[in-house]
Order: C-alpha cells, then structure tokens, then sequence
C-alpha cells in the first residue's frame, strides 16, 4: 500500500513543494520493531531495532525524516542500517500517524519531545543524527543543545538556516533581482502550503517565520565539532516559470553554487561533502547505497 503525501521543505532558499510516494508496507527485515510510545501523555510512533543488543557506547543512529514525511520515508535505508547499528526512527507530532497537539513545532519544542523519546526508549547516548531536508536543520538543533551526546551527523539535502538575509539578496541580485524579489517569494511559499492539512500547515509557518528572520535572530545552537557528512542532491529543484518575476533557470543555479558554497563549511572530517549526482531531493530513495555507507563510517 502506499499514499501520496506533500513535502513542503525549504532548501536553501528554495522551496521544494512536491508529492513523496511513501510505502507504508513494513520493512521484510524482522529486526525492526515499530509501535507507539507514549511521551509525556501523547502517543508517538516509532520504529526501532537493536537498542536491547547494543553493545557498550555503541552509537545509536537516530532519524529526523523532512518536512511532512512519516517515518517510512526512511525504509529504503533502515534494513539495511539495522545489520550494522542499533536505531531509532519516528514521526514527529502531527505527522505520520503521531497526533498533532495543536501547538506550533518549533525547533526547540521538537528537540525537547525527541530527548524524551529517547529517554523513554532506554536510549542512551551516545547519538549518530541523520536528518533529511527540514530534518537536517533539526539535528543542528538537537546537536547545538546536546553536544556531549552526539558522535557524529549526516545530513541529506538539508534545510539550510544558516544564510544571512544579505547573502539571500545576494543570489536575487546575481541574477538582476532585488530584495523586494526575495520577499515576494517568500510570500508565494506561504501562499503554497495554505492547503496542506492543520498539522503539516503548521510546521511550514514555523520554518517560514525562521527564514523570515535575519541570522543573528534565530539564535542557532553551536553545532557541535563531531564528524560531518553532507549529501546534496546534484539534480537541481527548478520552480515553475509561472507566477513569479525572475528567471528560474538562472536563480535555481545561482542558488545552488551558494548553497554548496555554505554546506561545505559544515564538513567535518573524516566527513565528506558529497554530490549526489543521480539523484534530486530524496537521495535516502534514489541512492540509498551512498547514505547508508556514510552512516557505516561513523557507527563504527
């Protein structure tokens, strides 16, 4: 079985605004248990494998999927990671089959709710974080308040936070727009996920009232100095002509060399900046061999 669900991510500063095929079929590997665990009075679903097995200070390898994806964003992979490293995946609340609360999913609530998931799954730290596109800003912030937890990041495409507001304008202006073009684009994201369910809605108002502050306001979390991979899709997500006043074309490549320019000073060896040259946004489903690798070579 499988359902369509829409995936409204900010990268860079570009929306991905598409339609995700999710499997909801289990993975045929029988190690991976998925159940629901009550946290702190709300229900919240998870999958899971080896956390009885660990061995010692074994990293446990923790999910962040992206914006509006369940958990089963993740089943291209997980078989896979499970033969080599015990792990934890979920839906955040108000996604996937984890019931909203009604209150706004911003960065901090969010890190908070994972910490006790993992507290309430006998999770102990040490962490290896992997997250995917809005998920890859989240593990900066879980990361940025547990640094002594984490050993390790691998983000997939990630939602880039860490642009100025200038250095937006910059790429509008390389390609002959202005600041008041950036804005208005701003504004026809907005105007994009005003269909999408109350839930889902929601988490796009909080990542739009990020993006809508300067760097200094939004009070990142240092991100701790533990080994880094960064996977970037090398099919690049071009916005229809339609509607908008700039050329796509030459802003979705401007775009681009500024966000490689920026992602790799996220790296940290023995992490690697890679390009993953076959695949557009959802690298885990096109070439799940290059994630998984990047995982194995710090769960070690």
């Amino acid at each position: 079985m499988t359902t369509t669900i829409t995936v409204f991510s900010v990268v860079g500063a570009v929306l991905f605004l598409g339609e995700a095929r999710v499997g909801l079929s289990q993975p045929s590997t029988s190690a991976l248990v998925t159940r629901m665990v009550d946290v702190d009075g709300r229900q919240v679903r998870v999958r899971t494998s080896g956390l009885e097995s660990r061995s010692g200070r074994q990293p446990i390898v923790v999910f962040e999927s992206g914006g509006s994806a369940p958990l089963e964003t993740w089943d291209s992979i997980l078989p896979a990671v499970a033969t080599f490293a015990p792990l934890v995946a979920y839906d955040r609340v108000g996604t996937g089959e984890s019931p909203w609360d009604s209150l706004p999913q911003t960065p901090e609530r969010i890190v908070a709710r994972l910490r006790q998931l993992l507290t309430t799954l006998g999770a102990a730290p040490p962490y290896l974080l992997v997250g995917h596109s809005w998920g890859g800003a989240l593990i900066r912030y879980f990361g940025g308040t547990y640094p002594a937890d984490v050993v390790g990041l691998v983000y997939i495409d990630p939602t880039d936070l860490t642009q100025s507001r200038a250095e937006e304008i910059a790429v509008f202006e390389s390609i002959g727009s202005s600041a008041a073009t950036r804005d208005s684009f701003y504004t026809m994201m907005e105007r994009a996920m005003s269909n999408a369910p109350p839930a889902l809605r929601s988490e796009g108002a909080v990542t739009m009232a990020i993006f809508k502050q300067d760097l200094a306001e939004r009070n990142l979390p240092t991100v701790p100095r533990v080994p880094t991979t960064v996977l970037v899709a090398g099919k690049q997500t071009v916005l229809p002509q339609a509607g908008l006043s700039f050329d796509v074309a030459r802003f979705a490549e401007a775009s681009y060399e500024a966000r490689l320019r920026s992602l790799r000073t996220w790296v940290r060896a023995p992490g690697q900046l890679i390009v993953a040259t076959h695949s557009g946004h959802m690298i885990h489903n096109s070439e799940p061999e290059l994630v998984i690798d990047a995982i194995r070579r710090f769960a070690r």
